[in-house]
């Protein structure tokens, strides 16, 4: 069990956070917790994480897949032509919700963050780093259920207006783990 892996932080901006989700929590990422992660590899993992709706606790139990091809690669694109990277091979997990067989989870694990999805009958909760007012990953993370996330007319995910720090774009993916939030 690696339930030091993400601890609920009840210090931050509430109202700020109100303002991007009707429900959430903010957490607080262990940076050893990952480390050992990293290190150890494990096949299987349980984690806790706060239900943002409920006040309930997620009892996560997750296996380890791999989701890279044997021919798996990174190609960058640039003035100069193609160049082939050597890809950082992330680990990456797929599971239930403890006693409820209609949930899935997905989780990953990177050098020094996380990021998952709980999908339930509820709806789907995104788990994500927050950022800085530099668009850099920090230690808290927000778990949102994405049926509490509050439109704004014309609020288009990475417009500057503030919200964006709540998505998590890889610097080396061009895809946003919650999905589409552009509101017409």
């Amino acid at each position: 069990k690696n339930s030091r892996l993400l601890t609920e932080n009840i210090a931050y901006n509430k109202a700020e956070v109100n303002n991007f989700a009707l429900k959430s929590k903010i957490l607080t990422l262990d940076k050893a917790s990952v480390t050992n992660l990293n290190r150890n590899k494990p096949e299987n993992l349980s984690i806790s994480l706060p239900d943002p709706q409920t006040g309930n606790t997620f009892e996560i139990l997750l296996s380890k897949i791999d989701i890279y091809s044997d021919n798996f690669s990174v190609r960058e694109i640039g003035k100069n032509g193609i160049k082939n990277l050597i890809p950082t091979k992330n680990m990456h997990y797929q599971g239930i919700i403890k006693d409820n067989q209609n949930s899935m989870v997905t989780f990953s694990v990177f050098e020094n963050s996380v990021m998952g999805i709980i999908s339930t009958d509820n709806g789907n909760f995104v788990l994500g780093p927050v950022k800085n007012e530099n668009k850099e990953i920090t230690d808290s993370y927000i778990i949102y259920n994405d049926i509490d996330v509050i439109s704004k007319p014309g609020f288009e995910c990475g417009s500057g207006n503030g919200y964006d720090k709540y998505y998590l774009t890889p610097k080396n993916l061009n895809v946003v783990p919650s999905g589409d939030r552009t509101t017409s």
